[in-house]
């Protein structure tokens, strides 16, 4: 749990007897490539953190098409928005979600439940800042995403990809890379050829 204990420390000051108290209602799960973490309609129960491997989360529209929403990972151009596997309206309100979560690469999380992370809360200022830290961020990344998929080029947004996720241009298919782009794989091809050009 090292990488989840420095993303903490990281993010707020905690002490050994509050890391003690966090490890206590974590557990370590794996899962395989191709498993399917959570499903539509599946009420969230766990905040999942990314040790090792990759996650897409993504949807699928009333015409049967997929759209990936986000690719999970933990690397060094891994951000809030990608560290967590999370449907987070389904969390907090414990209500059907509209993801699905599919492990692409074999993948080890760290998870929290709804009930243990509503006990933190409760016992310390603390665990309620952290949360407010990690809802502002991830609302901030939410936000950017679903402005730059109505205001933003397809070329600009594989841009900035390629500046801030460039390796997860060799580890993922290029048509999960193409559905979180919005465009198809052929498009996707035009683009990198342009821009190689």
């Amino acid at each position: 749990m090292l990488k989840f204990k420095k993303f903490i420390a990281k993010t707020i000051d905690i002490d050994e007897n509050e890391w003690s108290e966090l490890k206590g209602v974590l557990k370590k799960v794996t899962f395989k490539k191709g498993d399917i973490i959570s499903r539509e309609g599946d009420v969230f129960k766990y905040i999942l953190f990314v040790n090792s491997g990759i996650v897409r989360s993504y949807l699928i529209d009333q015409k049967g098409r997929d759209f990936t929403w986000y690719i999970h990972y933990n690397g060094d151009c891994a951000t809030i928005k990608n560290l967590f596997v999370l449907d987070y309206v389904s969390f907090i309100n414990q209500e059907p979600g509209k993801l699905f979560f599919e492990v692409i690469e074999s993948a080890e999380l760290i998870r929290i439940s709804y009930n243990s992370l509503e006990s933190l809360y409760n016992s310390s200022e603390k665990w309620r800042k952290l949360g407010k830290i990690l809802v502002d961020a991830g609302y901030y990344f939410t936000h950017h995403r679903a402005l730059s998929l109505l205001t933003e080029t397809a070329e600009v947004r594989y841009k900035r990809l390629l500046e801030e996720n460039p390796t997860l241009l060799q580890q993922v298919p290029q048509y999960y890379i193409a559905s979180y782009l919005g465009i198809t794989p052929q498009s996707l091809s035009r683009i990198r050829k342009k821009i190689r050009e």
